[in-house]
């Protein structure tokens, strides 16, 4: 913020959204890679337990899956 010429309110309100946008690539990341487990499962590559859908269209069971597979590769990192 000091490069732009702005105070601490500047500083502040460029590092909220520099997280809301690392927070936004994680959650994009995550849901393109349920979708690529999900229609792996429905193509027969994956377990079938991946293809289970919520009544709006998500994958649920791809995206848990994700979940804890990220977070254990997070924990061990």
């Amino acid at each position: 913020a000091g490069m732009v010429g702005g105070g601490q309110l500047i500083h502040s309100l460029l590092v909220m959204l520099m997280i809301l946008a690392l927070v936004l690539c994680i959650m994009t990341a995550m849901a393109g890679s349920s979708r690529t487990l999900y229609q792996g499962s429905v193509d027969g590559w994956l377990p079938r337990y991946l293809s289970h859908v919520n009544e709006h269209g998500a994958p649920t069971r791809a995206m848990w899956t994700d979940l804890i597979f990220n977070l254990f590769v997070l924990a061990i990192a």
